[in-house]
C-alpha cells in the first residue's frame, strides 16, 4: 500500500531522514509512525480576517478525529484568507493568490488526499435564489456551496425544473466555471456542473437539509457517495428550520394540491403518492416530452 501513496516519495526509505524525520519524532511518534498511512492535507479557510469562517476551527478538530480514526495522518495547511467587506482594494487578486497557494502548498508537500473547509450559503426557495443569487454582497466563492432548498416534491410543489442554479454574477466575471451545488429538487439534462440532485429527505419533509445555515461546512465525497453536513448532532438537535421552509412555498390549504402536498413522497420513492404504493399502476400511452 505505502507504494501506491504519494507520500511515500517523502518517506520512503531513502528520504524520510530528508524531511523532518527527527522533528516527527520529538511529537512523540514511533519511526515507522508514516509508513503506509495516507497523509490528509485540510485546507482550513478560518481567520481572524474572515469571522464568518471562525467555526471551521471546530470543523477542522473534528475532521482530524475523522482523519485520525480511519487510519490516515492529518495535515492542517495555512491558506491565504479572504474578507471580502475589508480587502483594499480589491479581493480579486488575493481570490487568484488564494487558489495558486492552495494548489501549491497540496502539490508541494507529501499528502495524498485534501479536505477543503470553506462555508455555504442557502436560498430558502427559488424566489429567494433568484432575487438574491446575482448581490454583489453575496457572501460567497470559488470555495463555497450552493444550497437550494423547498424544491422538492412537496416543497415546491411538484417537480419542476427549478435548480439550473446559475453561478453567481461575480464569479464567472472572476474566471470561475463551476462550483457545487445541493438542491433537493431536479434539474434539466442540458444544465451542467457539480451539482447534486434530489436530495431525500427534502427540506419541507423535515430533512436534514432544512437545518443548513449558511456558513455551514458540506462535505462531497463523490467516491464515497457521501454527502455531509459537518454540524455536530448536539447542534443539530437544538436546531429549528425555518418555518416557511417545512411548510413549501405558498402551501395550498385544499384541494388536488393540498392533496398531493400531504400524500406525496419523496424522490428517492419516485414521487409516488403513498395511497397508491402497490397498485398496478396505468400503461403510458403518449410521449411526454
Amino acid at each position: 500500500m505505502a507504494a501506491e501513496l504519494r507520500s511515500a516519495e517523502w518517506y520512503g526509505d531513502t528520504d524520510r531522514n530528508a524531511y523532518i524525520h527527527r522533528a516527527w519524532m520529538r511529537r512523540g511518534l514511533p519511526h515507522d509512525a508514516f509508513s503506509g498511512r495516507p497523509h490528509i492535507a485540510i485546507a482550513n479557510t478560518a481567520s481572524d480576517l474572515t469571522p464568518c469562517n471562525s467555526h471551521l476551527t471546530e470543523v477542522a478538530r473534528s475532521v482530524r478525529d475523522g482523519v485520525h480514526e480511519a487510519g490516515g495522518i492529518p495535515l492542517e495547511l495555512p491558506v491565504v484568507s479572504l474578507g471580502e467587506t475589508q480587502v483594499r482594494p480589491t479581493a480579486m487578486l488575493w481570490r487568484n493568490m488564494a487558489a495558486m497557494a492552495a494548489e501549491e502548498m497540496f502539490r508541494a508537500n507529501p499528502v495524498d488526499g485534501l479536505v477543503l473547509l470553506g462555508g455555504c450559503d442557502k436560498f430558502d426557495s427559488i424566489e429567494d435564489l433568484h432575487a438574491r443569487i446575482d448581490a454583489p454582497d453575496l457572501d460567497v466563492d470559488a470555495g463555497s456551496v450552493l444550497v437550494l432548498r423547498g424544491c422538492g416534491p412537496r416543497g415546491c410543489p411538484g417537480m419542476p425544473e427549478v435548480p439550473n442554479m446559475p453561478l453567481p454574477r461575480k464569479l464567472p466575471e472572476q474566471g470561475v466555471r463551476d462550483m457545487v451545488r445541493v438542491c433537493d429538487g431536479r434539474m434539466s439534462g442540458t444544465a451542467y456542473g457539480t451539482v447534486v440532485l434530489h436530495v431525500a429527505p427534502e427540506a419541507a419533509a423535515g430533512g436534514p437539509l432544512a437545518l443548513v445555515r449558511s456558513g455551514d461546512c458540506i462535505s462531497l465525497d463523490v467516491p464515497g457517495r457521501s454527502l455531509t453536513l459537518d454540524v455536530p448532532d448536539a447542534e443539530l438537535a437544538a436546531r429549528t428550520p425555518n418555518a416557511a421552509t417545512v411548510a413549501g412555498y405558498a402551501a395550498p390549504r385544499r384541494g388536488w394540491e393540498r392533496l398531493y402536498v400531504d400524500h406525496v413522497q419523496g424522490a428517492d420513492t419516485g414521487a409516488d403518492l403513498d395511497f397508491l404504493v402497490g397498485s398496478s399502476g396505468s400503461e403510458v400511452s403518449r410521449e411526454s416530452h
